[in-house]
Parts: structure tokens; C-alpha cells; sequence
């Protein structure tokens, strides 16, 4: 039983890595490629995390899905907002199988994230810029209040929202994480993402 298990692992972890190698693309992306290629944007709280297989041609396929509630959504405010919006991811474990995607964002119950979204529900990983797009977001005591988790790779992409923030610019101003609430960015974003489609006449 045991190197049956290793067998199928082995095969499905090779699998996967070969559709992240050739048919994901994780090249650096800007906010704006990130806002463009997004089909959603979504802010919420991880409430239930599950893995079950797929069905029909893809009953081998394990797939993980993330339910997010207090939802709130920039491109479709009226379909999402205020409702469950549910992540699927390829990989999880089922049993005693295991199927992993390398790279993938790691989601935690009871932690809040804003995620770039792109077919969902049709591709492994359905996050723009894969770990670009997942955006976790801690609870600040000091500030009584929740602070965007960036990391180095995501606070470049994000302080283009802030120009007085860039590198040549003042360097006393705190870092994004130490100031920027998930609300507020996707205040921000909002806003930008008006902007970008009233200039191309949306």
C-alpha cells in the first residue's frame, strides 16, 4: 500500500509541475497587467477549507477549495458582495493522497486575503501572477486594525499606488505593510480600476 502511495504521488506531483512549468505563467506582472488580467478581485475571510476529488474525466484530480465569506468584490460588487465566493485550487489531500501544486499559496482558516482572480474553476491555479495575486492580511493590536501582509515581490507591484512611497523617493515614509488596511487598498484599487475604464471609454 505504502509504495502504491509513493507511486501515485510521485506521478501527480510530476504532472502538476509540468502544467506550472508550461501552462502557468509566472512572470513578474505590474498592478496594472494585475487589474487587467484578473477576471475578479475579491477581499474576504478563509471560513472553510476542503479537498475532494474532481468529477467525470478529472475523478483523479484532487482539487482544494477555499470558501471566503464577508466578501467584498471590485468588478462585480452586485454578484459577489455580501455572499461566499469559493476558490478552487488543483492539489490537496484526500485520504491518504496527496497532490501538490510547488508554489502554490498556502490559504489559513480564519485569515483574511485579497486575491487577484482568473479562471476559476477552469485552471490549477486561479490567481493572476500566482503568489502576486494573494494578498493575506494579519491583525495589527497596536492599531486595532487588519495590515495588508506584504512581501517584498507585492510591495513593489503595490507601491505604484504611491508614488511618494518609491524608492527615490522619501525614505522615511513606513512601509506599506505598516500602514495600508486591506479595505483601504481595495478602496484604492477601486478607484484605479475606474479610472483605467473611463480612459478607454468602458
Amino acid at each position: 500500500m505504502t509504495a502504491k502511495f509513493f507511486a501515485f504521488f510521485s506521478i501527480t506531483y510530476l504532472a502538476l509541475v509540468c502544467e506550472l512549468a508550461f501552462g502557468i505563467s509566472v512572470i513578474d506582472r505590474n498592478l496594472d497587467q494585475l487589474l487587467e488580467k484578473s477576471d475578479e478581485v475579491v477581499y474576504g475571510v478563509v471560513t472553510n477549507i476542503s479537498s475532494r476529488y474532481g468529477s467525470g474525466k478529472s475523478s483523479e484530480q484532487i482539487y482544494t477549495y477555499v470558501d471566503l465569506s464577508e466578501v467584498v468584490s471590485l468588478k462585480r460588487p452586485h454578484e459577489y458582495d455580501g455572499t461566499v465566493f469559493t476558490l478552487r485550487i488543483a492539489g490537496g489531500r484526500v485520504g491518504n493522497r496527496m497532490q501538490v501544486i510547488p508554489g502554490s499559496p498556502k490559504f489559513k482558516l480564519n485569515t483574511r486575503y485579497i486575491l487577484f482572480v482568473k479562471g476559476n474553476n477552469q485552471v490549477s491555479l486561479p490567481l493572476v501572477g500566482i503568489n502576486q495575486g494573494f494578498l493575506p492580511a494579519t491583525f495589527d493590536a497596536s492599531m486595532n486594525d487588519y495590515r495588508i501582509a506584504f512581501d517584498k515581490r507585492t510591495e513593489k507591484i503595490f507601491s505604484a499606488l504611491f508614488p511618494e512611497a518609491s524608492p527615490s523617493a522619501n525614505r522615511s515614509i513606513k512601509p506599506l505593510s505598516e500602514r495600508l488596511p486591506p479595505g483601504e487598498l481595495m478602496r484604492l484599487l477601486s478607484v484605479k480600476w475606474q479610472l483605467r475604464n473611463n480612459e478607454e471609454g468602458l
